[in-house]
Protein backbone atom coordinates (compact mmCIF):
# COMPACT_ATOMS: atom_id res chain seq x y z
CA UNK A 1 0.00 0.00 0.00
CA UNK A 2 1.29 3.47 -0.64
CA UNK A 3 1.40 6.14 1.66
CA UNK A 4 1.49 9.77 0.60
CA UNK A 5 3.44 12.40 2.51
CA UNK A 6 1.68 14.80 4.79
CA UNK A 7 2.35 17.80 2.77
CA UNK A 8 0.82 16.70 -0.12
CA UNK A 9 -2.22 15.93 1.98
CA UNK A 10 -1.92 19.41 2.90
CA UNK A 11 -1.86 21.02 -0.52
CA UNK A 12 -4.40 19.00 -2.13
CA UNK A 13 -6.76 20.64 1.54
CA UNK A 14 -6.13 23.77 -0.11
CA UNK A 15 -7.23 23.54 -3.30
CA UNK A 16 -11.02 24.22 -2.81
CA UNK A 17 -10.01 27.85 -0.55
CA UNK A 18 -8.01 28.70 -3.82
CA UNK A 19 -10.32 28.33 -6.42
CA UNK A 20 -13.35 29.95 -3.77
CA UNK A 21 -10.72 32.95 -4.21
CA UNK A 22 -10.32 33.17 -7.29
CA UNK A 23 -13.68 32.97 -8.52
CA UNK A 24 -15.33 36.21 -9.98
CA UNK A 25 -17.21 38.28 -7.97
CA UNK A 26 -20.74 37.88 -8.89
CA UNK A 27 -22.36 41.43 -9.75
CA UNK A 28 -24.73 43.04 -6.92
CA UNK A 29 -28.32 42.73 -8.74
CA UNK A 30 -30.10 44.20 -5.80
CA UNK A 31 -28.25 47.52 -5.75
CA UNK A 32 -31.08 50.66 -6.69
CA UNK A 33 -30.10 52.54 -10.07
CA UNK A 34 -28.60 55.60 -10.05
CA UNK A 35 -30.89 58.60 -9.73
CA UNK A 36 -31.34 60.24 -13.12
CA UNK A 37 -30.44 63.87 -11.72
CA UNK A 38 -30.02 65.40 -15.52
CA UNK A 39 -32.34 66.23 -18.58
CA UNK A 40 -31.84 67.46 -22.01
CA UNK A 41 -34.64 68.70 -24.06
CA UNK A 42 -36.05 70.03 -27.36
CA UNK A 43 -39.71 71.89 -27.72
CA UNK A 44 -41.84 74.19 -28.53
CA UNK A 45 -43.06 77.70 -26.77
CA UNK A 46 -45.76 80.00 -27.32
CA UNK A 47 -46.39 83.69 -26.10
CA UNK A 48 -49.43 85.37 -26.79
CA UNK A 49 -48.81 87.28 -30.34
CA UNK A 50 -45.29 86.11 -30.91
CA UNK A 51 -45.87 82.45 -32.38
CA UNK A 52 -44.03 79.19 -31.73
CA UNK A 53 -40.51 79.58 -30.56
CA UNK A 54 -37.96 76.29 -30.98
CA UNK A 55 -36.42 75.81 -27.58
CA UNK A 56 -33.45 73.78 -26.21
CA UNK A 57 -32.97 72.92 -22.54
CA UNK A 58 -31.00 71.50 -19.91
CA UNK A 59 -32.14 70.96 -16.50
CA UNK A 60 -30.37 69.36 -13.57
CA UNK A 61 -31.20 68.56 -9.89
CA UNK A 62 -29.82 70.76 -7.13
CA UNK A 63 -31.52 69.23 -4.39
CA UNK A 64 -34.71 66.39 -3.39
CA UNK A 65 -37.27 68.80 -4.47
CA UNK A 66 -34.73 72.10 -6.40
CA UNK A 67 -33.58 72.09 -9.73
CA UNK A 68 -32.27 74.85 -12.14
CA UNK A 69 -33.31 74.84 -16.04
CA UNK A 70 -31.66 76.66 -18.52
CA UNK A 71 -32.80 77.21 -22.25
CA UNK A 72 -32.07 79.07 -25.51
CA UNK A 73 -34.85 79.81 -28.33
CA UNK A 74 -34.14 80.93 -31.37
CA UNK A 75 -36.59 82.16 -34.79
CA UNK A 76 -35.98 83.88 -37.71
CA UNK A 77 -38.29 85.34 -39.94
CA UNK A 78 -37.91 87.34 -43.71
CA UNK A 79 -40.63 89.17 -45.53
CA UNK A 80 -40.64 90.29 -48.86
CA UNK A 81 -42.76 92.99 -50.63
CA UNK A 82 -43.25 96.11 -53.34
CA UNK A 83 -45.17 98.13 -55.54
CA UNK A 84 -45.40 99.68 -58.57
CA UNK A 85 -46.35 103.58 -58.90
CA UNK A 86 -46.33 106.24 -61.86
CA UNK A 87 -43.87 109.37 -61.84
CA UNK A 88 -45.07 112.74 -63.07
CA UNK A 89 -43.63 111.86 -66.17
CA UNK A 90 -45.76 108.71 -66.56
CA UNK A 91 -42.88 106.31 -66.59
CA UNK A 92 -43.07 103.72 -64.27
CA UNK A 93 -40.55 102.46 -60.87
CA UNK A 94 -40.59 99.44 -58.94
CA UNK A 95 -40.29 99.36 -55.22
CA UNK A 96 -38.94 96.11 -53.66
CA UNK A 97 -38.02 95.75 -50.26
CA UNK A 98 -36.95 93.22 -47.86
CA UNK A 99 -36.93 92.36 -43.74
CA UNK A 100 -35.70 90.50 -41.24
CA UNK A 101 -36.20 89.39 -38.23
CA UNK A 102 -33.76 87.34 -35.70
CA UNK A 103 -35.14 86.72 -32.22
CA UNK A 104 -33.38 85.29 -29.86
CA UNK A 105 -34.13 83.84 -26.14
CA UNK A 106 -32.18 82.49 -22.80
CA UNK A 107 -34.00 82.12 -19.57
CA UNK A 108 -32.68 80.60 -16.24
CA UNK A 109 -35.68 79.39 -13.88
CA UNK A 110 -35.96 77.75 -10.42
CA UNK A 111 -37.63 75.35 -10.03
CA UNK A 112 -39.63 73.64 -7.22
CA UNK A 113 -40.90 69.77 -7.24
CA UNK A 114 -43.67 69.42 -4.95
CA UNK A 115 -44.18 65.13 -4.83
CA UNK A 116 -40.48 64.62 -2.68
CA UNK A 117 -41.47 60.56 -3.10
CA UNK A 118 -41.43 61.20 -6.97
CA UNK A 119 -37.75 60.24 -9.08
CA UNK A 120 -35.53 63.23 -9.94
CA UNK A 121 -37.27 65.77 -11.86
CA UNK A 122 -40.81 64.17 -12.39
CA UNK A 123 -44.09 65.70 -11.48
CA UNK A 124 -45.95 69.02 -10.52
CA UNK A 125 -43.09 72.17 -9.98
CA UNK A 126 -43.64 75.72 -9.33
CA UNK A 127 -40.32 77.95 -11.62
CA UNK A 128 -39.51 81.25 -10.94
CA UNK A 129 -36.53 83.03 -12.89
CA UNK A 130 -35.03 85.54 -15.40
CA UNK A 131 -35.72 85.57 -19.23
CA UNK A 132 -33.90 87.67 -22.28
CA UNK A 133 -34.52 88.51 -25.28
CA UNK A 134 -32.80 90.24 -28.64
CA UNK A 135 -34.48 90.99 -31.09
CA UNK A 136 -32.76 92.41 -34.16
CA UNK A 137 -34.71 94.00 -37.24
CA UNK A 138 -32.97 94.48 -40.61
CA UNK A 139 -34.81 96.58 -43.67
CA UNK A 140 -33.38 96.97 -47.45
CA UNK A 141 -35.33 98.66 -49.86
CA UNK A 142 -34.28 98.84 -53.47
CA UNK A 143 -34.26 102.68 -53.55
CA UNK A 144 -32.02 103.02 -50.73
CA UNK A 145 -28.02 102.21 -50.93
CA UNK A 146 -28.07 101.65 -47.28
CA UNK A 147 -29.30 99.00 -45.25
CA UNK A 148 -31.27 100.49 -41.88
CA UNK A 149 -30.80 97.24 -39.00
CA UNK A 150 -32.47 97.82 -35.08
CA UNK A 151 -32.24 95.98 -32.21
CA UNK A 152 -33.97 95.40 -28.78
CA UNK A 153 -32.47 93.79 -25.46
CA UNK A 154 -35.02 93.21 -22.46
CA UNK A 155 -35.21 91.37 -19.49
CA UNK A 156 -38.09 90.13 -17.56
CA UNK A 157 -39.01 87.82 -14.66
CA UNK A 158 -40.49 84.87 -15.47
CA UNK A 159 -43.40 82.44 -13.33
CA UNK A 160 -44.30 78.90 -14.28
CA UNK A 161 -46.43 76.17 -13.20
CA UNK A 162 -45.92 72.69 -15.07
CA UNK A 163 -45.38 68.91 -14.97
CA UNK A 164 -42.66 66.49 -16.12
CA UNK A 165 -44.45 63.17 -17.22
CA UNK A 166 -42.22 59.71 -17.36
CA UNK A 167 -42.54 58.21 -20.75
CA UNK A 168 -40.39 55.30 -19.36
CA UNK A 169 -36.97 54.45 -17.68
CA UNK A 170 -35.22 57.52 -19.44
CA UNK A 171 -37.75 60.30 -21.71
CA UNK A 172 -39.68 62.38 -20.24
CA UNK A 173 -42.61 65.39 -21.37
CA UNK A 174 -42.59 68.51 -19.47
CA UNK A 175 -45.94 70.69 -20.16
CA UNK A 176 -46.11 74.22 -18.80
CA UNK A 177 -48.02 77.25 -18.46
CA UNK A 178 -46.50 80.69 -17.25
CA UNK A 179 -46.26 84.78 -17.53
CA UNK A 180 -43.90 86.89 -18.35
CA UNK A 181 -43.10 90.39 -17.14
CA UNK A 182 -42.65 92.54 -19.70
CA UNK A 183 -41.71 96.44 -19.30
CA UNK A 184 -43.36 99.06 -21.18
CA UNK A 185 -40.48 101.79 -21.74
CA UNK A 186 -43.11 104.18 -22.90
CA UNK A 187 -45.74 104.11 -20.16
CA UNK A 188 -45.65 107.15 -17.83
CA UNK A 189 -47.22 105.32 -14.99
CA UNK A 190 -45.35 103.00 -12.96
CA UNK A 191 -48.29 100.88 -12.26
CA UNK A 192 -48.34 100.61 -15.93
CA UNK A 193 -44.67 100.07 -16.74
CA UNK A 194 -45.22 96.13 -16.28
CA UNK A 195 -47.44 94.14 -18.36
CA UNK A 196 -47.94 89.95 -18.24
CA UNK A 197 -47.71 88.11 -21.03
CA UNK A 198 -49.14 84.54 -20.89
CA UNK A 199 -46.56 81.55 -22.46
CA UNK A 200 -47.50 77.95 -23.12
CA UNK A 201 -45.09 75.13 -24.23
CA UNK A 202 -43.64 71.51 -24.12
CA UNK A 203 -40.27 69.85 -24.51
CA UNK A 204 -39.54 66.70 -24.87
CA UNK A 205 -36.24 65.83 -22.59
CA UNK A 206 -34.02 62.83 -21.99
CA UNK A 207 -32.79 62.08 -18.52
CA UNK A 208 -29.46 60.65 -17.60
Amino acid sequence: MKKFPLCSLALLATLPLAARATAPAQPDTTAAPAPRTHALKLGLRTTAGQGLLPTAGYEWQLRPRLSLQTSLGYTGSTWHGGYSYVNDDYTISNYSYTLRARHLTAAAELRYYFQRTKPALLGWYAGVGLGTSYNQFTYAASNHPTTTTSSTLTIRPQLRLGRQWSLGQRLLLDTYLGLDMNQQYFSRSWRNRWQATGVAGFQLGYRF
